[in-house]
């Protein structure tokens, strides 16, 4: 049996097409979203901040990683790129006259709308991917993922020890770390490229076993970096160091 069978339930009690149980009673795991908050922005930082997004989204990666076309109920590239430029030709004509103010602000409030709609299929296709390291290629401000009650570093859980073994199945890494007193859950995290580069980390899984930490979906032959920390009521604990091995 394949490991990617649909409804296929580990040891763990998981099953790779359903999100993991939660942490605790009230504590889940969020994947992180776009900010959009643009409305709260003043004049330079807006243009700013939307000249970032439109040539992010216009540029690579983020042509590969969010191909077109796409569903017609979201705006286009082009929708996108028409929107910026009215926005900064109004913006750089605007001298003070009433009539130039008032394009000026009509042409932001259009671009405004199109960001906010555009926003929530960005998050759509990076979550179907299962890769939130595809938002940081969007240009938008990202609000990170937390865990609902527990939001900062902790001091009180160390490092775990990690070690990773392969799994029975195709495509999977088992991670296992020594329990530690205080732990509720452990996030593991993966990275095919170079660990020491920040953005080729991706979220794993979520377990409240410290004896199985499962890594599903890898490609056999390639060799994957692993790490892990420890959730408390206190927040995050310390992450180990890196474990390395070759998925088959």
């Amino acid at each position: 049996m394949r490991w990617d069978t649909p409804s296929y339930t580990w040891d763990s009690g998981l099953t790779w097409d359903q999100p993991p149980n939660p942490i605790g009673p009230q504590e889940r795991i969020h994947m992180q979203k776009l900010i959009i908050a643009f409305d709260r922005l003043n004049l330079p930082k807006f243009l700013t901040q939307t000249q970032r997004i439109e040539n992010s989204l216009t540029s690579e990666p983020a042509l590969t990683l969010f191909p077109e076309p796409w569903p017609v109920t979201f705006p286009s590239r082009a929708n996108l790129a028409a929107a910026f430029t009215a926005f900064e030709t109004a913006y750089d004509a605007e001298n003070g006259d009433k009539h130039a103010i008032a394009v000026r602000n009509e042409r932001r409030a259009e671009l405004t709308l199109i960001l906010k709609r555009l926003a929530p299929y960005l998050e759509s296709v990076a979550e179907a991917a299962g890769d939130p390291a595809m938002l940081e290629t969007t240009g938008y401000d990202l609000r990170q993922p937390v865990v609902q009650g527990v939001t900062t570093e902790s001091d009180t859980l160390p490092a775990p020890l990690l070690t990773v073994r392969r799994g029975t199945l195709s495509g999977i890494v088992v991670g296992r770390v020594k329990r530690l007193t205080g732990a509720t859950a452990w996030i593991g995290e993966y990275a095919s490229g170079d660990p020491n580069v920040p953005a080729n980390w991706k979220n794993g899984i979520l377990s409240t076993k410290a004896s199985e930490i499962i890594f599903p979906g890898l490609t056999p032959g390639t060799m994957y970096y692993f790490r892990v920390r420890a959730i408390g009521k206190d927040g995050y604990g310390a992450w180990s160091d890196v474990a390395n091995l070759m998925a088959v």
